[in-house]
This record gives C-alpha cells, sequence and structure tokens, in this order.
C-alpha cells in the first residue's frame, strides 16, 4: 500500500512538472548571423552575445564570423559571404532561416544582400544598430530596389538622431520597418549599452515590421 502510494505521488510531481512553462533557453529561436562593422572583428558582438545569452538564448546559435573585404563600405564580397554562412548554419542547425544582426557597416552589408540575393528568404528578421542601411554603391551592385524592406523578413532600425557622431539617422532608417531612435547615444553605444540590448530583445521576441 505505502509503495503505490509512493508511486501516486510521483506521477502527480511529474504531472505537475510538464505544466510548468519552459525555461527561455529552452524555447527554440532563429540562429543569428552578427554582421561587425567596418574594419571590425567578432569581439564586437561580446557584450550583446553574453547579455543575450543571460536572458536565455543559446551562444551556440549566435554567429559572429570575421568579415572579409573589411576595409571596404561596398563589395560584392561581402553579399556572398552573408550567404555562405547563412548555408552553413542552416547546415549546422537545421533551422529553416536567420535572424541577420549588423552594426554600422554590418547594415550596410545586410542590406546589401536583402536587396540582391536570391537568397533573401532565408532570413525572418533583420536587426540593425546605426546600420548604414542605404549605403548603396551602384558602381558595385547596380541600382537597387526602391523597397527599403525587401523579401518577407522583419526589420528593425535602432538609431540615433539626427546623428551618433558617425551615423545620421537618414542613412539608417527604414521606410517600412520598425524604427527606434535615440536623441543621446554614441555610435559605440549601440554595441555597449542595455538599453539598445533591450530594443535588440524586444525585435526577438516580437519581430520588427514590412
Amino acid at each position: 500500500m505505502k509503495k503505490l502510494f509512493f508511486v501516486l505521488i510521483v506521477c502527480v510531481f511529474l504531472m505537475g512538472m510538464s505544466w510548468l512553462p519552459p525555461p527561455p533557453g529552452a524555447l527554440p529561436h532563429e540562429p543569428f548571423l552578427m554582421i561587425h562593422g567596418l574594419s571590425g572583428h567578432p569581439a564586437t558582438w561580446n557584450r550583446l552575445q553574453s547579455w543575450l545569452e543571460d536572458e536565455g538564448f543559446d551562444r551556440d546559435l549566435m554567429y559572429a564570423p570575421q568579415i572579409t573585404d573589411n576595409f571596404s563600405m561596398c563589395s560584392i564580397e561581402h553579399i556572398e559571404q552573408i550567404e555562405d554562412e547563412i548555408a552553413l548554419i542552416r547546415s549546422e542547425t537545421g533551422a529553416e532561416k536567420v535572424t541577420l544582426i549588423g552594426h554600422s557597416r554590418g547594415g550596410a552589408a545586410i542590406m546589401a544582400f536583402m536587396r540582391f540575393s536570391d537568397d533573401n528568404d532565408l532570413v525572418g528578421n533583420v536587426i540593425t544598430l546605426a546600420g548604414a542601411n542605404h549605403y548603396i554603391c551602384d558602381r558595385v551592385y547596380g541600382r537597387p530596389p526602391r523597397d527599403d524592406t525587401p523579401g518577407d523578413a522583419l526589420y528593425t532600425s535602432i538609431y540615433t538622431i539626427p546623428s551618433d557622431g558617425v551615423m545620421p539617422a537618414y542613412m539608417a532608417r527604414l521606410d517600412g520597418a520598425l524604427n527606434v531612435e535615440y536623441t543621446d547615444l554614441s555610435h559605440s553605444d549601440f554595441i555597449q549599452t542595455e538599453a539598445v540590448f533591450e530594443d535588440v530583445l524586444d525585435a526577438l521576441r516580437s519581430g520588427g515590421l514590412n
């Protein structure tokens, strides 16, 4: 009788555990491909990656490669590298889509990819931080489409008005996107400031606009 009672208690306990919501880290999310700025390096993303990991996101799904042709604002190599990185991420993780996050020139590279690559349907979310989103070189890419939010991805652009000292707001703002404006952040603050990280978190959880 005691043994039966014990088994019943264990069963009730396990059933109760199954009703608990999963911890944040257990929730599935798209892998992130994080594109650093001009002459930058992957360590650009260390603070944001650590902060997101503390919020329950999987560090192993945060990809931050060294960008080739690192001293160029416009390069076909940027588009080709993003295509290759997405293919690698999808192969390693089995994910259908990825989230692109870019800072400064990283925004230019991401937007060039979204405007000119046939693989832009593999992106679910685009987030740019003080992004050079309108820095498009006609001589390199050809004339861009007029759509600021190409494809089906959701877009969020976070920047300072009228300028952060490096990136003017008109370069970062995307018509049709969720535009988040600050008045007092410097260019480097966007990869160091918790308030911006909170905006990134909101974009990851709720998505931007298109």
